[in-house]
């Protein structure tokens, strides 16, 4: 969950560091008493209208717009051709013999280069009047020349952004090219036979930078690619688990709300035996439309896919998470089952859970057990199933086949609930 607020945040700092250059912008063309400022990106042979203020609703000027650097003032003003202040255009010859000068009209001009911090120029600050306006000086200037720096201080900031983004883009491509990501399954147990009925499958990216998963699902998010690497980490989590599905396991799937609503799960599931699989809707993002989401399950669960609200108890997965989707199974966070054997606060919130599931008909399943006191606690609470350290690290899909069908061979009690 840190990742997405992570994401989110460097979202919204962009976003306002965008804000800040078109104000001032704004305010820059106001003191000057102009008619249009904007500032432009140098692209090649090409300059890009990157941020536009202009006094009326129209203008031969708009965001994104493409202009040959031959046509207009700047790349004129920049290699020496034509001043940066030009208070009457009709008083310069150069500016005079620009087409542009009529066809306008540019009546008055100021265009300064925007400096980077490496050395090199963004572009250009251009403001200009319909008319002329020879109240124009060098104060004026000196005050566009610092607003260019200003401007370029801040562009520094959004272009670090985009080269970060860039390089993240060539990281998550690249280990998607290179068959990413690799797929582990952490078994679940049933607790009252210890009987092995199914596994979480995991994803794990074993390449450079090393980090845990839910890092690069997040940097896939902020590079426009979680769609493509979820649904590659989907489809490998199911063909790798088809012996799992002929032995009998059940097979527990993560899946945000969002890419729920996205993804051609139907599509996705096709082949497969889709009564052997638990959608677990994870808790890292906050559900704005609970209608939305239940509709793009639908025809997900009439193929017999069942639903599990995953991490109930942390982050945005509560009892209102619950209540909304209907699920088939609730997973106990783990922050709520470590050290339940002494804390009588955590172990009353569970058996309150466990009255609910009763009352419901759904099942409950304990994440993080990691000691013989913890699981002895679920068992006398009567939880129906676990996963954790104590009862199997995440391991490879033929070793949880060999012990699932080991674990059938042992003395089994009646179990209290269907996985």
């Amino acid at each position: 969950m840190n990742s997405h607020i992570e994401i989110d945040a460097r979202a919204s700092r962009e976003q306002i560091t965008t804000e800040c250059i078109d104000r001032t912008l704004h305010t820059l063309r106001q003191f000057l008493g102009l008619d249009v400022a904007f500032i432009s990106e140098f692209e090649g042979k090409n300059r890009v209208i990157k941020h536009l203020d202009v006094e009326a609703d129209e203008s031969q000027i708009s965001l994104g717009q493409v202009i040959p650097l031959s046509d207009g003032y700047c790349l004129d003003v920049v290699e020496g051709r034509l001043p940066e202040l030009i208070p009457d255009t009709g008083l310069v010859s150069a500016a005079v013999a620009k087409p542009e000068t009529e066809a306008f009209p540019i009546g008055a001009h100021m265009s300064v280069p925007i400096p980077l911090k490496d050395g090199g120029i963004y572009g250009t600050l251009c403001c200009l009047g319909v008319r002329p306006v020879p109240g124009l000086g060098d104060r004026d200037l000196q005050v566009m020349r610092a607003v260019a720096d200003l401007i370029g201080s801040h562009l520094d900031i959004l272009l670090d952004a985009h080269r970060k983004n860039d390089i993240s883009r060539v990281v998550i491509e690249t280990a998607i090219a290179a068959g990413l990501p690799d797929i582990c399954y952490q078994p679940v147990y049933r607790l009252s036979t210890k009987e092995i009925v199914g596994a979480e499958a995991l994803s794990r990216f074993p390449m450079e930078p090393f980090r845990s998963p839910d890092k690069w699902f997040a940097e896939a998010a902020n590079v426009g690619l979680e769609r493509a690497l979820s649904e590659l980490a989907i489809r490998h989590s199911l063909t790798r688990f088809l012996t799992g599905f002929k032995a009998g396991l059940v097979l527990g799937l993560n899946i945000s709300p969002s890419l729920a609503c996205e993804l051609d799960l139907v599509h996705l599931f096709s082949g497969f035996p889709c009564n052997q699989i638990y959608l677990e809707i994870t808790e890292h993002e906050i559900v704005e439309d609970y209608a939305k989401l239940a509709e793009a399950l639908v025809p997900v669960r009439a193929l017999g896919v069942r639903l599990a609200i995953d991490d109930m108890g942390s982050g945005y997965a509560n009892i209102r998470h619950v209540l909304k989707m209907n699920p088939n199974l609730v997973k106990i966070d783990a922050s709520l089952i470590n050290d339940i054997d002494k804390d009588p606060m955590k172990e009353a919130w569970l058996a309150g859970i466990m009255e609910f599931a009763r009352l419901s008909s759904c099942v409950v399943l304990a994440e993080g057990v990691e000691t013989e006191d913890e699981l002895s606690v679920l068992r006398r609470l009567g939880v129906h199933f676990g996963q954790g350290f104590l009862l199997a690290r995440p391991i490879a899909i033929e070793t949880v086949v060999e012990a699932a069908i080991a674990s059938r061979l042992e003395p089994q009690v009646a179990p209290t609930a269907d996985f």
